[in-house]
């Protein structure tokens, strides 16, 4: 290549580097438009949520670490959520676990994995301790539900089962759907 050539491809090689850069700081930047599909809108971190009762006292607590909002379906992932689910007669039912999916303005809590679930004793009402996994709950009704594994301990007695139903508010009750074993000891 001999000199003229090249000093015309260096030549017409500044004049488009040059229209390139005056028609980016001349344009007025298009806004960014939103990627449609599942993302977070807002979130939160060490969050507390009470809820109470018309009389002023707490139903509901949850507190997480972590809480991730999605504005396309309204729902919410929670990082090491903590309920509690509160009955004037008996000591508040804790329930934790690793993560947590609210649906439906907070009608439905889905945990997946492992949960905790846990009640102190308080006089005639004995303490338990259950694990059970998958577990579905509706916190207004003070129900949930899982068709996974399932151990309550209480004292020295222990039922174990797959798939449960049971009901927090007094009276509680629990329904064991399938494969039930469990020890009862009289004292």
């Amino acid at each position: 290549m001999n000199r003229h050539t090249l000093s015309i491809v260096l030549f017409t090689t500044a004049i488009a580097g040059l229209s390139w850069w005056l028609a980016e700081i001349t344009e007025p930047k298009q806004p960014r438009q939103q990627v449609e599909g599942h993302h977070p809108d807002y979130y939160a971190e060490d969050l507390t949520i009470t809820t109470y009762s018309e009389a002023g006292t707490p139903k509901h607590r949850l507190v997480t670490e972590r809480l991730a909002h999605f504005g396309d379906d309204d729902s919410a992932e929670l990082e090491h959520p903590h309920l509690w689910m509160y009955d004037p007669a008996t000591p508040p039912w804790k329930l934790r676990a690793e993560q947590a999916l609210i649906t439906n303005n907070g009608e439905n809590i889905f945990l997946p994995g492992k949960v905790f679930i846990d009640r102190e004793e308080q006089g005639k009402k004995r303490p338990y301790h259950i694990i059970t996994f998958d577990l579905k709950v509706q916190p207004k009704l003070s129900y949930a539900e899982t068709d996974g594994a399932f151990r309550l301990d209480s004292r020295r007695d222990w039922v174990t089962s797959i798939g449960m139903r049971g009901w927090f508010k007094e009276p509680a009750r629990i329904k064991l759907l399938s494969e039930v074993r469990s020890r009862y000891e009289t004292q």
